[in-house]
């Protein structure tokens, strides 16, 4: 697959960062390399309660420069990409893994994708593992320990 050089590169990673916390930050640095840009497509589910506060996540990444991109979608992530592939060229999408129970969520959701005919719009897929100290860190664990210190 030849990249296209008249539009800047970009590597994508969905998630709700619900909150944006350290392993999030971690794997965005791991990746901010293989590409001009890094988008962070915050996932909006309206099943959900609470969501994503975008402008805390562009807080963090403010004085970064604007090598970092924060978009919001709702609905279908491939479909999302289609239109992020509009303006760059999408060179991976990154996953974050902490565990092997990660992994084989994210194998289902790329087998369905596939059974939808969606799969080349979310390919490749480049899996990040968490560091050691950072593999018990997740969203749901930082909401937790926000409501006991909140106590």
């Amino acid at each position: 697959m030849g990249r296209n050089k008249a539009k800047p590169t970009m590597v994508v990673i969905p998630g709700s960062f619900n909150p944006l916390h350290a392993g999030h930050i971690d794997m965005i640095y791991k990746v901010c390399h293989l590409a001009d840009y890094v988008c962070l497509a915050v996932g909006q589910n309206p099943d959900k309660k609470t969501g994503s506060d975008l402008s805390l996540i562009n807080k963090e990444f403010q004085d970064g420069g604007d090598w970092i991109k924060v978009k919001e979608f709702a609905g279908s992530f491939p479909l999302f990409l289609e239109t992020m592939e509009q303006g760059y060229d999408i060179v991976a999408v990154v996953r974050g893994l902490r565990n092997t129970n990660d992994f084989i969520n994210d194998q289902a959701l790329l087998y369905n994708y596939e059974d939808l005919g969606l799969n080349q719009l979310v390919t490749p897929v480049l899996f990040v593992m968490a560091d050691r100290e950072r593999v018990h860190i997740s969203s749901t664990s930082e909401r937790a320990k926000a409501g006991l210190e909140r106590k």
